[in-house]
């Protein structure tokens, strides 16, 4: 599997959080939000970014936009924090459907080159082409040495 690692600077991301049986309706009230122009992405590159965090011992999934390129508050959206660090990204153009396919052999591919792969991981969506193909960036936050 080809990936990149990429130095990402931490960010603060505005988005509304879920667990993960919630991606869809968490989607969904972003897609509402950008539609009206409410939820803006400053970076023309960055539609919208995604990320998993764990509360409680339980994995929340979050969906929004870099904080810093949101001029106004939302009702219901919260900050988090994305912890910068060394990520190894993969790319991916194509069906949505086959984005839950890509985490384990990023994974495996890592840790056979001796890498040290977290379970902190990122999504950065872009905007979609002409061909409406999904266009994304999945990472996974790599441990230090």
């Amino acid at each position: 599997m080809d990936y990149e690692l990429r130095q990402i600077e931490g960010f603060t991301m505005l988005g509304v959080a879920g667990g993960l049986a919630e991606i869809g309706r968490l989607w969904d009230r972003c897609g509402q939000h950008f539609a009206s122009g409410r939820l803006v992405s400053a970076d023309a590159q960055v539609m919208a970014c995604a990320a998993e965090f764990t509360r409680d011992g339980a994995i929340v999934y979050v969906a929004g936009v870099p904080h810093d390129e949101q001029p106004t508050p939302l009702e219901g959206f919260e900050q988090f924090p994305v912890p910068g660090g060394r990520y190894a990204l993969v790319h991916h153009r194509g069906p949505y459907s086959e984005l839950s396919s890509l985490p384990g052999p990023l994974r495996a591919a890592l840790e056979e080159a001796g890498e040290r792969p977290t379970d902190r991981w990122l999504e950065i969506y872009r905007p979609l082409g002409a061909s409406g193909e999904t266009h994304v960036e999945i990472g996974v936050l790599l441990a230090d040495g």
